[in-house]
């Protein structure tokens, strides 16, 4: 099962033995044909449907949950549920992370960089959740999630950010290099 996060705030399930197999030479299945007269929209986010919780981060500090768990019986026909994500916040969003890594790390325009335990954000899908306040003009312009492995990699003293937020500073070491890989890697 594929679920597409839409510019509404939509979640549109695709089941791959829906879709027909495509040869080398042809382009592809257009999408909209398979939803059956849904309104033009564009895609924000793909996930491979498998037992997952995903977190969409928001530029104002806020989060969101989405639950796929829901969506990965293949008893389950509806494909698209208009209770996604709130599409009054959508163009705020920045990107996701996987809640299932254990840390969130976040990237302010101003600079500042915040880890936080995922276990913190577990809300219903369609509330948002506040997981950092930011500065006045500030805002997040970067996430991605970390296992506890990388989170020892990436600053010297991993047990200052266990059991809620912190603000990373000087005292910590932190490994730029490191953390520029986890980011492409992400991509």
């Amino acid at each position: 099962i594929i679920s597409y996060l839409d510019s509404n705030g939509r979640l549109l399930r695709v089941m791959l033995e829906d879709i027909d197999f495509n040869s080398p030479n042809e382009k592809g299945t257009y999408l909209p044909r398979y939803f059956d007269n849904i309104d033009e929209f564009k895609i924000l986010d793909i996930a491979i449907v498998a037992n997952k919780k995903m977190g969409y981060m928001y530029e104002d500090g806020y989060i969101a949950v989405i639950d796929y768990n829901e969506w990965y019986s293949a008893k389950r026909r509806l494909k698209i549920t208009d209770v996604g994500l709130c599409p009054a916040y959508i163009n705020q969003m920045i990107g996701r992370v996987r809640l299932d890594k254990g840390y969130i790390v976040l990237k302010t325009k101003m600079g500042k960089m915040a880890i936080v335990e995922s276990k913190f954000v577990e809300k219903k899908r369609t509330a948002r959740t506040k997981l950092i306040r930011v500065g006045k003009g500030d805002k997040i312009t970067e996430v991605t999630s970390m296992t506890e492995e990388n989170l020892l990699e990436l600053v010297s003293e991993p047990e200052r950010f266990k059991g809620g937020f912190r603000v990373i500073n000087k005292k910590d070491n932190f490994n730029k290099e490191f953390y520029d890989k986890i980011v492409v890697k992400r991509r």
